[in-house]
């Protein structure tokens, strides 16, 4: 019952390249308007939320169509978002304590058994300080990778190899902090 203002709504059309999207108001409405008639996989994120799919799911391949009939209006498309979990933690120079500032951090979904290929997640610039939180985080686990224009790219826990990174583990709502990373 509490509206989300500003989460970003999405509708792209699965059989073609057409997609856009609407925000939400301050009553947790929105329109997505000027659709041209088809299916639509609607899904809608919010800074600190888990991306939802319609109808519920947080699964792309599982998100329930919408058909759309224009110039008519499909109606009740609504959501129900989860507070995600974060990783946070800093990025540093060899020596662990400078700060690298802007250094990208990603991190990915590790595949379940049935689906091994990782699913991209998030990615985002470090502060002037180093320090990096990244938010809206399903269950599970991930891997997390430092880099910066000039350094070596590293995975945690202080490895270059994809197949070597330590899973870093999120349990929503809760942080997982200290993802601590060293650049050469």
């Amino acid at each position: 019952t509490t509206p989300i203002a500003g989460a970003e709504v999405s509708a792209d059309l699965i059989d073609g390249d057409y997609g856009t999207g609407a925000r939400t108001g301050s009553d947790g409405s929105y329109m997505v308007t000027g659709l041209p008639s088809g299916n639509y996989r609607v899904s809608v994120r919010a800074d600190g939320y888990i991306r939802e799919y319609y109808d519920g799911t947080y699964d792309y391949s599982e998100a329930t169509l919408v058909s759309v009939a224009a110039p008519g209006e499909t109606s009740n498309i609504d959501f129900t978002l989860d507070v995600g979990g974060t990783i946070s933690g800093h990025v540093y120079e060899a020596d662990g304590t400078t700060p690298i500032a802007g250094a990208m951090v990603f991190c990915e979904l590790i595949g379940e058994a049935s689906s091994p290929v990782p699913k991209p997640v998030a990615r985002l610039e470090t502060a002037a300080d180093g320090s990096y939180v990244i938010k809206g985080l399903m269950t599970g686990s991930y891997r997390v990778q430092a880099y910066a224009e000039g350094y070596i790219r590293e995975y945690y826990n202080n490895v270059s190899s994809y197949s070597a990174a330590t899973p870093v583990s999120v349990t929503a709502p809760n942080d997982t902090p200290n993802i601590d990373f060293t650049l050469d």
